[in-house]
């Protein structure tokens, strides 16, 4: 959008100016429009595009100044593209580089008709960066809000069955390094139906959040806890061998009880571990152990089960 915007907006002028024999003035619009092009198609490449963003502001700039220090044309370029860099680059890559820019074109001798005028480009340039910065803040706050209630569940806080499907996808291209192992748990309280019958919703709903909670608190800030449904929850270990993660696992079965009090007693879970398999699909993963998850349940709950099978 940045780019068609300086399309329609510099483009026209670059023809005007061609066609009236403005040929200097012409060609560098051109290439204005040209470069901002370029760079745009190449920022559809998802790992250059916040690069190519901020690359595309101090692009920006540098034309802006190019344009007003070289070619003699007007000051007022540098408005639009001072709120152009805060809607596009990074918010303090944006403000270093409008700062810069605003300081070279007020220095410019000879370009403003007096000291007020200079002084007034400079305060309205100021103004517009703080604007700009404000309204740039605002979205990245409710960017990354939006992004934590389309990533989590709305009740235990732990991530959602969408982040789930996301982060397995993610792994599963991942694991061709066969120097890796990774860890897939599946976790199910006990007897929560009974609970819930019982004691009612809220009990319940209390036991899932205090479990989110005990499990965030007890495993590493690279592990990850997703509410896979219901009463059931994966969590995901990454670089654990299953030893390793049998001895964590096992350690969070047992003191879970003694940690989270239960209107019906002890509240335990039972939870059954795999290793990931780079043959294998995401659903064959969760398959085996929602295997060793039923066989935990049978043999008595509150317990953990190993998928051991080479």
């Amino acid at each position: 959008l940045y780019a068609a915007s300086t399309l329609v907006t510099i483009g026209p002028f670059a023809v005007y100016r061609l066609v009236s024999g403005q040929i200097l003035v012409g060609l560098a619009d051109a290439v204005i429009v040209l470069v901002f092009c370029a760079l745009a198609a190449l920022a559809w490449r998802p790992n250059w595009t916040r690069a190519v963003a901020n690359l595309l502001a101090v692009v920006a700039a540098a034309a802006v100044i190019a344009v007003v220090h070289l070619l003699g044309l007007s000051y007022m370029w540098a408005f639009s593209c001072l709120v152009g860099n805060f809607l596009m680059a990074d918010r303090y890559a944006a403000l270093g580089i409008n700062v810069l820019m605003v300081v070279i074109i007020g220095l410019e001798p000879g370009l403003f008709a007096s000291n007020t005028d200079r002084a007034t480009f400079v305060a309205v340039a100021g103004m517009i960066s703080l604007l700009s910065l404000i309204f740039a803040s605002r979205v990245d706050q409710q960017r990354s809000r939006l992004t934590e209630l389309a990533e989590r569940d709305g009740l235990t806080g732990a991530l959602n069955r969408r982040s789930l499907n996301h982060d397995l996808r993610s792994l599963h291209e991942r694991l061709d390094d066969q120097s890796a192992t990774h860890c897939l748990v599946l976790i199910d309280l006990d007897n929560f139906k009974h609970l819930n019958d019982r004691f009612g919703h809220e009990a319940g709903d209390r036991i899932l959040q205090e479990l989110t909670r005990f499990v965030d608190g007890n495993t590493r800030a690279s592990d990850r806890f997703y509410r896979y449904g219901g009463e059931e929850f994966v969590l995901l270990l990454a670089n654990t061998s299953l030893d390793d993660a049998r001895q964590v696992v096992t350690k969070l079965v047992r003191d879970f009880p003694e940690r989270v009090p239960s209107p019906g007693g002890a509240a335990t879970f039972s939870a059954g571990i795999t290793l990931l398999r780079s043959e294998e699909t995401v659903e064959t993963w969760l398959k085996r152990a929602d295997r060793c998850l039923l066989t935990a349940k049978q043999l008595g709950k509150n317990r953990v089960e190993v998928d051991a099978s080479p």
